[in-house]
């Protein structure tokens, strides 16, 4: 019986989701902590009424496949790559702006059973975004939606593919988080939980004769950061009430060095703001929500920038 540590997960990518996969093609090894891609599989009923009380017909009418990508947060040039997907940019001096290149990739999934390895591959893969998540006691836990137009199986890999190790860096952790920054805040932020959620509104569209979708279209880009800080002041209260803009920022560091992440939301709105007073022997806390927007300077919403 297979167990989940016989599974590995590869991507390369796919530029023609219709044509089968080239040859000598070389696959990226990823470390990642799980995945639930699934097939469509939405069914129709027929509405004859029948004198048994039976269904007369069911068809499934969907195609295509959806699903989350689990990782954990470290330097490595595969976890990169799916962040420049997810953001639709390209990194460039150790920046990556979320921009609208659209990045059609192929995830390989293999699962070995005895001497045997079985493989999935699931084409036209489209990320549509990113959460990261961020407590004091854990690993930087980053999840990427994907969305894709088919999917095949195998038992033997593409014709003459290569495959490329894993990273090794250190992964990042609630205990390497390093700054925090608010524009227009008087008071500095005690955090004890960051998330961020950006999605990128992607949709499957549909057409006759094809259970599979001809397209994986984009939609507006939306990130949201949400902050749990220990209440000191009324200082994100008054900044909430005003309504001003703001610019976050945050970053961390490996252990050991210098290589982390700076996350940076260059205009955002405090767009939600709560301070619960919980059941006893509790701290107080502030919920603080940030709804970033487009920036005139750095031409964009949101970037990535590589501590090096």
């Amino acid at each position: 019986m297979a167990d989940t540590s016989d599974a590995g997960m590869s991507f390369v990518t796919d530029a023609t989701p219709g044509a089968a996969l080239g040859s000598a093609l070389v696959w990226q090894r990823i470390n990642f902590v799980s995945h639930d891609f699934a097939p469509q599989s939405d069914t129709i009923r027929s509405k004859v009424l029948r004198p048994d009380a039976a269904t007369q017909e069911a068809r499934r009418i969907s195609g295509g496949y959806s699903g989350t990508l689990a990782m954990e947060l470290a330097r490595d040039a595969e976890l990169e790559t799916l962040m420049a997907a997810a953001l639709r940019g390209a990194w460039v001096t150790n920046v990556l702006k979320a921009g609208v290149v659209k990045t059609s990739l192929c995830f390989e999934e293999t699962v070995k059973e005895g001497a045997s390895t079985f493989y999935q591959r699931y084409r036209g893969a489209v990320i549509g975004g990113f959460a990261l998540e961020v407590q004091p006691d854990g690993i930087c836990d980053i999840r990427f939606p994907v969305s894709g137009l088919t999917l095949e199986a195998a038992t033997t890999i593409t014709t003459g593919a290569t495959y490329t190790a894993s990273g090794t860096a250190p992964v990042l952790m609630g205990v390497d988080f390093t700054s925090l920054s608010l524009s227009g805040f008087t008071t500095t932020l005690d955090v004890e939980s960051i998330s961020i959620d950006m999605t990128q509104n992607t949709r499957a569209d549909r057409r006759l004769g094809s259970r599979d979708p001809r397209e994986i279209p984009y939609g507006k880009r939306e990130a949201t950061i949400n902050l749990v800080a220990y209440f000191r002041d009324n200082d994100a209260f008054t900044r909430f009430q005003a309504d001003p803009t703001t610019a976050a920022t945050f970053g961390f560091t490996a252990p050991g060095g210098t290589a982390g992440f700076d996350f940076a939301f260059m205009r955002c709105r405090v767009t939600g703001y709560g301070k619960p007073i919980p059941g006893e022997n509790n701290s107080v806390k502030v919920n603080l929500t940030l709804t970033a927007t487009y920036d005139t300077t750095d031409l964009t919403d949101m970037k990535i920038t590589r501590r090096t």
